[in-house]
């Protein structure tokens, strides 16, 4: 192994990490593998970090033990374990094989790789070493054969069962499928299980309409060990969000607001938050797509903002859910940059934050041979922030908004590519990332997000 920390940046490299799939892509490759009835596997290149090519000449200490003559060093081929650059190297390298393979690159996403259309349409996703292969059982066979003759080996994973940290459940013959991560919540479990025992039983994450506010003081902060376990805790949890549970949103953003200053009430409601959690062990992202009569998949984009909400600092939240057949593909729930100075500025800013996204989308779906039915609807619940987007005015309330709501028009007017129309806000589903709501709305919405488990 090098010692990677005595390398200089600039000298001894420049590449340092490997790209890994985008979650968007994951999350769109297994809708397509359940919409379309595909079969999947995943592989393992074994000690990948030692076949990547040197773009720098390198020189590494000679080990003990070897004789040596003076002051003489070893000159690097290849790349080994601990060097800064193996990871980047090796990604480059993976990715000559395959386009050697007559695979193309997704202009979007790096570490996304497809073959051939229609039915001999083959995909992979790649996460380092560890890699996705998505199509029709007969051009995964065909793939697996002509990479032997690299000079990669790996070890195959014939069932899809765990990916990228993932438990993924898929039947065909109802066309429904379930993510869930219960490696994270044994760990959440291990953590706070003792604690969670003596927390009561709660139907909602969060407190409805409850904000934290960051301790004014050191006399109002919680002990340096609770300040340690409620930075771990809020971690796990958003670590959950990422793939599973994107119910969580609202409930785990305002805990992440006082990260460095929780006090004794922030840390009841992580409590509470851990709570629903281990008592909905078997939750997970629901997966059931709902192909249109037309034939074409569907986008859909649901945004929503709470204004000038958090009492830290007057700035709105902001909150956008993309969903792909009917199944989430994209959630984030966040304090908006900047200060709005009224509610239908708040909720454009949120707009323009979830159609950033759809480009993106839109160009990952194509690359894969989906058909896609466009505009794609945003949804928004602001007359007033509909109005910013369809009209081209400027006043000195809406001037300073320039760039945005360039973009948001340009998408719109221009590229055909969004439509952004009204929905009332008790239907909006994004309103669950903004703000912790009551048990009412929760449930109402909670279903489309995520399912229990699939019974084998």
């Amino acid at each position: 192994m090098a010692c990677g920390h005595s390398q200089m940046p600039g000298i001894d490299f420049t590449e340092v990490y490997s790209p890994v799939i985008n979650d968007i892509s994951f999350r769109i490759a297994m809708v397509m593998k359940l919409q379309m009835n595909l079969d999947a596997v995943t592989f393992d290149v074994e000690t990948a970090f030692l076949h990547g090519d040197l773009k720098e000449k390198t020189y590494v200490d000679c080990p003990d033990g070897m004789v040596t003559f003076g002051n003489e060093h070893l000159l690097l081929k290849q790349t080994i374990y601990s060097l800064v650059q193996s990871a980047a190297r090796y990604n480059h390298k993976f990715s000559m094989v395959l386009m050697g393979l007559e695979f193309e690159r997704c202009p979007s996403d790096p570490c996304l790789f497809r073959r051939g259309s229609s039915e001999k349409t083959l995909i992979i996703l790649c996460y380092v070493d560890d890699n996705l292969v998505i199509g029709k059982r007969q051009e995964i066979d065909k793939f697996l054969e002509e990479f032997k003759e690299s000079e990669f080996k790996y070890t195959l994973e014939e069932d899809l069962n765990d990916c990228l940290s993932c438990d993924i459940q898929m039947d065909p013959e109802t066309v429904a499928g379930w993510i869930g991560q219960p490696h994270m919540v044994k760990k959440i479990e291990k953590t706070f299980g003792k604690e969670g025992a003596n927390v009561q039983n709660y139907t909602t994450p969060g407190t409805p309409g409850f904000k934290l506010l960051k301790a004014s003081d050191e006399s109002e902060m919680i002990e340096e060990d609770l300040q340690n376990r409620f930075q771990t805790g809020v971690g796990q949890l958003m670590f959950l969000i990422k793939h599973s549970r994107p119910n969580l949103m609202s409930a785990v953003r305002e805990l992440s607001k006082v990260l460095g200053k929780a006090t004794k009430a922030a840390y009841k409601e992580l409590l509470r938050c851990v709570k629903l959690v281990l008592g909905t062990k078997l939750k997970g992202l629901k997966m059931s797509p709902k192909m249109g009569p037309d034939g074409l998949w569907t986008l859909e984009v649901c945004s929503e903002s709470d204004w000038a909400s958090d009492p830290n600092d007057r700035k709105s939240v902001g909150c956008y859910i993309i969903f792909l057949n009917g199944v989430p593909i994209a959630w984030r729930s966040r304090s908006q940059k900047v200060v709005s100075l009224s509610s239908s500025k708040a909720e454009f800013y949120a707009c323009t934050e979830a159609v950033r996204e759809a480009p993106f989308v839109a160009q990952i779906l194509p690359f894969l041979g989906i058909p896609v039915k466009t505009p794609v609807n945003a949804w928004i619940d602001n007359v007033g922030a509909i109005f910013m987007t369809e009209n081209r005015t400027s006043s000195s309330r809406t001037r300073h908004m320039g760039a945005r709501w360039w973009y948001v028009t340009q998408l719109q007017e221009e590229d055909k590519l969004i439509k952004v129309q009204f929905v009332g806000t008790k239907e909006n589903i994004s309103g669950l990332g903004t703000k912790n709501v009551n048990a009412e709305t929760y449930h109402h919405h909670e279903g489309r997000l995520i399912s229990d488990r699939l019974e084998k």
